[in-house]
């Protein structure tokens, strides 16, 4: 399972630093609960980098207090609703999810909730989660919709999952990577800015690919011995570790 820390900070739109930090919990998570195909990690990663805002956050950022009583949950003691509000990479959320995925993991969830806050555990936690759900079946038959609701329970934040799906197919070579050219912007822009920048080259980062971009990029091309079109296409991303 070769992913490289560049690749999976595409996949799950973070930092390359935290990239570096989670690859090696996410490799081995993903390992042990079968999502072992560039289709199923694509799917896994995105809906990961949604859940965590871009492997930003392993809890909850509301209190749990919307928890408490929630029998569907398992939440059947005073405190329970904070105690085991949402944790990991994907949510556990509940007393019944907590003590399941515990069983799973080999450790005591019900006692020390946030061990699921440990990069080890989030992600790990993240896969066994997938797995139980049937998430690797609806990936090979591409019902990522599907998986969604599974995940979130309805639809919530579907535009930005299928957002993060298509960055991650791109970045694990299962689709092209669209070029970027004058005119365009967003976060895919950010990142070339930020690249090109790392590498010395004077461009500003606001994620808006106009004339000063073009010309930094004409000027990186040129020192690399690509084509000098302005472009950033497959070869100019390789060369940029994008």
């Amino acid at each position: 399972m070769n992913i490289s820390p560049e690749q999976l900070a595409a996949a799950c739109g973070c930092r390359l630093s935290a990239a570096r930090r989670w690859l090696g919990p996410l490799v081995q998570a993903m390992a042990r609960y079968g999502i072992d195909t560039p289709a199923r990690q694509a799917d896994f990663l995105a809906q990961v980098g949604h859940e965590s805002g871009s492997l930003a956050h392993v809890e909850e950022i509301a209190s749990g207090a919307d928890y408490e009583g929630r029998k569907d949950l398992g939440n059947t003691r005073p405190g329970d609703g904070k105690r085991f509000k949402g944790r990991g990479l994907i949510q556990i959320t509940g007393r019944a999810n907590y003590a399941a995925a515990g069983s799973a993991l080999g450790i005591d969830l019900l006692a020390n909730p946030e061990r699921l806050e440990e990069p080890e555990f989030a992600a790990l936690s993240a896969a066994w989660f997938w797995r139980s759900k049937g998430l690797n079946e609806l990936s090979d038959l591409g019902e990522f919709d599907q998986i969604t609701r599974r995940i979130n329970g309805g639809t919530n934040g579907a535009a930005d999952r299928r957002e993060r799906r298509k960055r991650a197919r791109a970045a694990l070579g299962l689709d092209p990577s669209p070029a970027l050219r004058r005119g365009d912007s967003g976060p895919e822009v950010l990142a070339l800015q930020k690249a090109l920048a790392a590498r010395g080259v004077r461009v500003g980062a606001d994620g808006v690919f106009g004339p000063a971009t073009e010309s930094a990029l004409r000027g990186f091309q040129a020192s690399h011995g690509l084509v000098a079109d302005g472009i950033a296409g497959p070869q100019t991303m390789r060369a940029l570790g994008l």
